[in-house]
């Protein structure tokens, strides 16, 4: 009896209630079997009744559990294992799926929270980049506020006649100095006739930047620009103002070249000083969104330039084509251990060409493509150095290896005691530079 959910015992208390009211209206006695049966289910009543709501509930929460997986006749052992097993299979595919669910939904919240702290972290719209070249350059007033998309419309108008007026005050003051040519400015060459205006206007233009800049640093001593500064962005604008004297005079930016019968490790240190020197078009300026502590930086083009270099670098080492036609045209470095200097700087030159192939949009096997006219022909000259440096470098260790074995060769073929067998060259270690003399 004890097995009886709630239902079945009421079900079967009310249908022997209703034999007892059949017999009684026909005056028939009950069976010895209906009489224990009645009894046993009255009594199994009371025991239910007397127990605590708590206990009441859970045992009943177990005949319902037992008399709802079990079909009748079906309780034996193996019946309940295999119900077991069904349960657990069931649960645990439930728990696959419940599983599978919550790692989409984190991995959309995931990329919502990265999108969220790129925003944060990066600005609305690229660094600003000074402009030394233009009419007026950023170091004389900066445009910053004036192409800066939140500025109000205007002030943005306001702004721009202030660069007007101050455009037109710089034309004067210069047309003012080619009238009467400062001892300061001889740098910059005689002024142009006024019947070549357009040069005329150029020289007048470059004269009141460069007395500008006296005026500000306080240059008296010597004629021109005066030194270099130490300041990396007066430096740069020195740079492009030194460009712009330049033009003016059509002279090149001095080069320290080495000895003519340098050794090769001479030519190799000194492409590499070559190409760390900043040509006149210095890189972008440092900011935030260029460098994450994080991690969470976009890719930089220098990034870029500096593993195509490294593919290429790979291909020459592994002995499989470049990966662009233009790398052709540059002499290979060395595949030995010594040669790591030459591959260092080859490196370096193919990273700087071709950061300057995709700013100046060169496309073909030329590596630089013509010389640019104007100011930006300054880098061009920069870079053609730095080829020239690595490709001299290049050939002078080429000589020395070839110079080295045939004289290992004639020692190896020659008695000790003949007069042709000459001494084997001492090898130049890495980073020391023999004599030149």
């Amino acid at each position: 009896m004890g097995s009886l959910s709630r239902h079945e015992l009421g079900t079967q208390l009310s249908t022997v209630r209703g034999q007892m009211r059949h017999a009684q209206a026909s005056r028939t006695p009950l069976s010895p079997a209906a009489r224990h049966l009645i009894a046993a289910l009255t009594y199994e009543s009371q025991l239910r009744r007397a127990l605590a709501w708590r206990d009441a509930a859970r045992e009943d929460y177990q005949r319902e559990r037992t008399t709802n997986t079990t079909t009748p006749g079906a309780a034996s052992t193996a019946a309940v294992r295999r119900t077991l097993a069904a349960r657990r299979a069931t649960t645990a595919q439930r728990r696959r799926f419940a599983r599978a669910a919550l790692a989409r939904a984190e991995a959309v919240t995931g990329k919502i929270h990265a999108e969220l702290l790129l925003r944060e972290r990066l600005p609305d719209h690229p660094p600003h980049r000074p402009n030394y070249r233009g009419e007026i350059p950023d170091w004389v007033a900066d445009r910053h506020a004036l192409v800066h998309p939140d500025t109000p419309a205007h002030w943005v108008t306001h702004l721009a006649e202030r660069h007007r007026i101050l455009a037109r005050s710089l034309a004067d003051r210069g047309h003012t100095l080619a009238a009467s040519p400062p001892a300061w400015g001889r740098p910059l060459g005689p002024p142009p006739p006024a019947t070549a205006p357009r040069r005329r206007h150029a020289w007048a233009s470059t004269a009141a930047l460069v007395e500008l800049w006296r005026t500000r640093h306080a240059i008296t001593a010597v004629p021109g620009l005066g030194p270099r500064p130490a300041n990396p962005d007066d430096a740069a604008a020195w740079d492009d103002l030194d460009a712009r004297v330049r033009a003016l005079t059509g002279r090149r930016r001095p080069l320290t070249l080495p000895p003519p019968d340098a050794p090769a490790s001479v030519m190799i240190a000194a492409a590499l000083n070559h190409l760390d020197a900043p040509p006149p078009a210095g890189p972008l300026p440092d900011h935030p969104a260029l460098r994450d502590p994080f991690g969470v930086a976009p890719l930089s083009y220098g990034a870029l330039d500096a593993r195509t270099a490294r593919r290429a670098l790979a291909a020459v080492l592994a002995g499989e084509p470049l990966p662009e036609s233009w790398m052709d045209e540059i002499t290979a470095p060395g595949m030995d251990d010594e040669d790591e200097d030459e591959q260092r700087t080859y490196t370096k030159l193919i990273t700087a060409v071709s950061d300057y192939r995709r700013r100046h949009h060169r496309a073909g096997p030329d590596p630089l493509g013509p010389r640019p006219a104007g100011l930006d022909g300054d880098e061009w000259d920069h870079l053609t150095d730095a080829i020239d440096f690595y490709t001299h470098a290049r050939i002078e260790r080429r000589l020395e290896q070839m110079r080295a074995r045939t004289a290992a060769e004639r020692a190896a073929v020659l008695p000790a005691t003949s007069p042709l067998r000459q001494p084997l060259p001492e090898p130049h270690r890495p980073g020391h530079w023999p004599s030149a003399r």
